[in-house]
């Protein structure tokens, strides 16, 4: 995300070495999160926002080493695109269908948000040779879409959502795809911190907790580049250590 404004909560208590990194990831949550504050009517708010769309392409346009260009170095690094069958969770602004719908062989920007969706759709109206479909859905709930892809695309979408949902994003990343390409803003705190403000939800990982709730899922780290970015923006690829059919006749 770019910078915002201060106002961010931080807190890492309450973990235990012991404790299931799913259940310590709730817990904080529920110990930090604001009376009343209802995470998914923020965020959507957030990104539905015109002030904060023209504030996101000036900031891209004027800092062209930020995450973006960071990105695409890293999924290039990670992932044969060419050819591949892909879907990315979060298309706030497509620039990654841009980039690369030309080159996949198949490509879905998924979204549960309506007004990004249409928005993204109208960018990508400049671009029909492109190999995209946009759908919207909710990544928080368990989904099935009766394929599989070549490789889940997340950039910076997890660290937005509820961690109490944590456990059916990343079960729905797997009956996806055996392939995960991650980006998350990290912290150097020794657990996580979490941010609630204008832009609805962040939560800052630590490597070593994104690389416990990874391996928790049941995925192996190919390779991890923590502060690769602005001194925040980190880098996963991972596939299925196990795979979920292998969990199922077990």
């Amino acid at each position: 995300m770019p910078p915002t404004a201060p106002g961010r909560q931080n807190s890492q208590a309450g973990t235990s070495a012991h404790a299931d990194v799913l259940d310590q990831l709730r817990a904080l949550y529920e110990a930090e999160c604001p009376p009343g504050y209802e995470l998914q009517e923020s965020v959507d708010a957030f990104y539905r926002s015109d002030e904060f769309w023209e504030r996101f392409l000036q900031w891209i346009e004027q800092e062209p080493a930020a995450y973006p260009a960071s990105d695409k170095a890293f999924v290039e690094s990670a992932l044969p695109v060419d050819g591949a069958h892909i879907i990315n969770v979060g298309t706030f602004y497509p620039w990654a269908e841009i980039e690369w719908g030309a080159r996949a062989a198949g490509w879905i920007g998924l979204d549960n948000n309506p007004h990004v969706l249409a928005r993204a759709g109208a960018v990508l109206g400049d671009y029909p040779a492109h190999h995209v479909s946009l759908m919207q859905a909710d990544i928080t709930e368990p989904l099935d879409l009766g394929e599989r892809f070549d490789c889940v695309l997340d950039l910076s979408t997890l660290d937005q959502l509820d961690p109490r949902k944590y456990r059916t994003v990343l079960e729905n990343y797997r009956r996806l795809s055996d392939q995960l390409v991650l980006a998350y803003d990290a912290t150097r705190l020794t657990f996580a911190e979490y941010e609630f403000d204008e832009c609805g939800f962040t939560a800052r990982m630590n490597p070593d907790t994104i690389t416990a709730l990874l391996g928790r899922m049941g995925y192996r780290i190919v390779d991890h580049r923590p502060f690769a970015c602005l001194d925040r923006r980190s880098y996963v690829l991972a596939v299925q250590h196990v795979r979920r059919e292998d969990e199922e006749r077990s």
